[in-house]
């Protein structure tokens, strides 16, 4: 009988995978996608760096210059490219909402990454601008907050936050610059994990950060379906290039 319904329905509403393939709302290749490790992706976002610390000469420690360190620790399930990034985009604009709950399944490590061993924290999704959400018909990066908390022991909590400009047609120095306001309180109970669709920069996480930790938040870290860049693969000792 569940046979019977499941190909009525593909009758009905064609079942389709946002990459192409027919059978499935989502196909087992991209799945596969959302169950991979997450990596760190946080050195390779230019606006999340910021000076740890500079040597004016050479030392054993290396040659002069300025050593930086990400602002808070950033983790991604894959690079924003290909099938991951038509899962991304079926989601945020093609209103394939179903789409937020295998999202959620695959970024549950990452947020148990961040916070092992500490009081379960408080997933805050990054808001987008308001013509954003008025246009899609829904906060997405909520959605996929309440999808992720319910499955680890985090819960989600929205805050009140305006972002100024957007991303789009400026170039990085203005990117780097983007500001975010505090409108609202700091929800307490434990530490804050910020959760977004894609990271670029790092401008929008870095305005968020800056103004939640203003307004006396602890943040842990932030959760993203994809990364612009992924960090090289480190080298192996001895190998040739």
């Amino acid at each position: 009988m569940r046979h019977i319904a499941s190909e009525t329905s593909g009758l009905i509403v064609p079942r389709e995978c946002p990459c192409g393939r027919e059978g499935a709302f989502l196909c087992t290749r991209c799945a596969g996608l959302l169950r991979v490790p997450p990596v760190r992706v946080d050195a390779v976002c230019d606006a999340l760096q910021i000076v740890h610390r500079s040597r004016l000469r050479e030392t054993p420690e290396g040659p002069a210059g300025v050593d930086h360190r990400a602002l808070l620790p950033v983790l991604a399930l894959g690079e924003y490219s290909g099938d991951l990034q038509r899962l991304v985009l079926g989601w945020k604009n093609g209103g394939l909402a179903h789409l937020a709950r295998p999202m959620a399944q695959g970024l549950a490590p990452a947020v148990a990454m961040l916070c092992s061993g500490a009081q379960a924290p408080v997933l805050v999704p990054v808001p987008s601008r308001l013509e954003a959400q008025l246009r899609r018909g829904e906060h997405h990066t909520g959605e996929l907050a309440r999808a992720l908390a319910r499955c680890t022991s985090a819960r989600s909590s929205t805050v009140g936050l305006r972002l100024g400009h957007g991303q789009r047609g400026h170039g990085a120095r203005e990117r780097r610059g983007r500001s975010a306001v505090l409108t609202g309180t700091v929800p307490g109970g434990g530490p804050l994990i910020l959760v977004d669709d894609v990271v670029t920069t790092g401008s929008t996480l870095r305005a968020v950060v800056q103004a939640l930790r203003a307004g006396g938040a602890e943040v842990r870290g932030a959760v993203v379906v994809a990364s612009a860049r992924l960090p090289a693969p480190a080298a192996v000792p001895g190998s040739s290039r």
